[in-house]
Formats: structure tokens, sequence, C-alpha cells
């Protein structure tokens, strides 16, 4: 039997540990009609539905942050479209605005993608109860059904959320 040259020896032994360390896998949400992944070191606190098809989930992230995903139904009757903007857009719009009125300061407006769907995402810093916060408001639609993702975030927090966040957007189904 030949002996293993050092090196060799060594690169196995930090793919070995490489492959100890690499993320956890994700947790798998499956409830309501909704599915999507998420950190497992997020706790899911809370998940109501109610008979008229609201949802209502809260994860508390750890250090101040946490992800509110509610689901609005029948939103065309809540949000009409207009001759400029769509039932979405308008539900944005609204949504916007309401943020603005409470003394949120808009830092970045973008579409983003949630699964396969096109949503608006709003990334605003605002005050509550004397803390900062930075926080990302996603909606997006499928059918008559609107989906908020909000992402509630102390500053120096908000950046290690995001990819959690993403992954949560990313894997998203309804159906």
């Amino acid at each position: 039997m030949r002996p293993v040259p050092i090196a060799a020896g060594f690169l196995l032994a930090v793919l070995v540990l490489i492959a100890g360390c690499s993320a956890p896998e994700p947790t798998l949400y499956q409830k309501h009609g909704l599915s999507f992944d998420y950190p497992p070191s997020w706790n899911l606190t809370q998940d109501d539905a109610d008979t008229g098809g609201n949802v209502t989930l809260t994860f508390d992230l750890g250090g101040g942050s946490q992800l509110y995903l509610s689901t609005t139904p029948n939103l065309s009757a809540q949000f009409p479209s207009t001759g400029r903007l769509d039932v979405l857009d308008r539900w944005f719009a609204e949504s916007r605005a309401h943020l603005l009125n409470v003394g949120a300061v808009v830092i970045e407006e973008k579409q983003v993608m949630v699964g396969s769907n096109p949503g608006h995402r709003l990334l605003y810093a605002i005050r509550y109860n004397d803390v900062a916060y930075r926080n990302v408001l996603v909606v997006t639609a499928q059918g008559d059904t609107g989906y908020a993702f909000h992402l509630w975030t102390p500053p120096a927090a908000h950046e290690a959320m995001l990819p959690g966040f993403g992954t949560v957007l990313g894997s998203f189904q309804a159906g």
C-alpha cells in the first residue's frame, strides 16, 4: 500500500471540512396552499388562517428581526385598477403611500420576481417605538390573491437577513 502524499491528504481534509461546514438545508413551509423554503434558524411564531382565505405568518429571525407574510384574497375588489395602474400596481402604490404617511423614508424601489411572478420591492427606513428599522416590503399577486412579504430588521442586521429573504422569495409558490 502506498502512502498518500501529504498535499493530497491535506486537500482531502480541507474538502471534508468544507463539506461539513456548508449551509444547513432550508426548512420547507407547506400549508394553506403556500410553499417556500426558509432558513432553519428562523422561528415560525404565528400561523393564522381564516375562512376568508387570509393567511398571516410571522417569523422571528433573531436579533430583533422579523418576517411577516400575509395574503389578501379578492385583491381586485380592494384595489381596483385605474386607467394608469393595474391591481398590483395600485396595491403597491397605496401600500407605499401608507408607509410615507407613517413617517417611512423610501430608500429604493424596484421590480423583482417572487417565485415565477413579478412583484414590487420597496426598501425603506422607519422608526418605531424609538427604534430604527430598515425594512423591505415585497408585494406580488397570483390570480386575484395578493401576497405581501414584510422584512423588519435593525439596520445592523439588514444585510445578514437578505440572503434568507431571497430564499423565501425565490422559492415561493401559491396555489
